[in-house]
């Protein structure tokens, strides 16, 4: 199933991940009573790798809400702290993100959460936490969990 890019849409991202997010994005500002005009104007009015990065997250977001079982209202009944705290730690947890692609994904939430509530971005002291927590959280990949632990084997020497 292949998308025809015409010269009038050539430069509105396209594929799965860009879609999903984008028909997730439009389901939220729908449910705020903006108009598709303006809609539009606000996503199409940016840079082609900037509507890509921020479509891909918001589809990507979606991928964590189906998991939650969450629907676009459980969503706007929560505070955005909790959206974007929880969102991070599912990423780094449970998805296996590397941090510095889990801060990307972070900045680019909080952007858009910021649009579909009509508020401030996430505080900078929350984010603060949330991005510090992300650097400095280890994702557990045993490349050498068959190697010995050195004090170990000094240890045995010593016997």
């Amino acid at each position: 199933e292949g998308h025809v890019t015409t010269r009038k849409d050539r430069g509105i991202p396209h594929g799965p991940r860009v879609d999903q997010g984008r028909r997730i994005l439009t389901e939220f500002l729908d449910n705020i009573n903006m108009t598709r005009e303006t809609q539009k104007m606000i996503t199409e009015g940016q840079k082609f790798n900037t509507q890509k990065k921020y479509m891909q997250t918001m589809g990507v977001f979606e991928d964590w809400m189906k998991e939650k079982n969450y629907t676009v209202q459980d969503i706007m009944n929560q505070k955005i702290p909790f959206i974007h705290t929880e969102f991070m730690t599912w990423l780094t947890r449970t998805r296996k993100t590397k941090p510095s692609s889990a801060k990307h994904h972070a900045s680019i939430l909080n952007t858009m959460l910021s649009l579909i509530f009509g508020t401030v971005q996430v505080s900078t002291t929350v984010q603060r936490l949330t991005t510090h927590a992300i650097s400095n959280h280890q994702i557990n990949n045993p490349r050498y969990g068959s190697t010995w632990d050195i004090n170990q084997l000094f240890e045995y020497q010593r016997e």
